[in-house]
């Protein structure tokens, strides 16, 4: 695989510089996968989607046309995430999770939620 030609456009991309160069994080990863034969990277990819599909990671897409059923978008190259940017994510993370966590025990339990008139009857 090359990234000979590759451009970033006006957009930040997390893997190369404006320049072209990779980014300080993602040299190891970009030499990997330069060094991989041409067309590895897209039989990776198929194959890591093909077994989605197999295991039934999916989702229904209803409107186009009934019941189309489609795969979890999923890119087999990996984001690399800095320490710091990752401490950050990690707080928001685990404290989504404890909200999420007591949102879904209380309606077995106190059911604060439903008593606050929060949750729509309708539902």
């Amino acid at each position: 695989m090359t990234f000979s030609g590759y451009e970033t456009g006006e957009f930040f991309d997390e893997l190369f510089t404006e320049a072209g160069r990779p980014r300080p994080l993602g040299r190891t990863l970009v030499a990997a996968m330069e060094g991989l034969p041409p067309g590895e990277i897209e039989a990776r990819q198929a194959a890591a989607e093909r077994a989605l599909l197999q295991m039934g990671i999916t989702f229904n897409v209803y409107g186009e046309q009934a019941g189309t059923e489609k795969i979890f978008p999923f890119d087999i190259v990996p984001r690399i995430v800095s320490s710091t940017e990752w401490s950050r994510l990690e707080k928001g993370l685990k404290q989504r999770i404890e909200a999420l966590n007591l949102f879904i025990n209380d309606p077995y339990h106190e059911q604060r939620i439903l008593k606050a008139g929060v949750v729509c009857a309708g539902l």
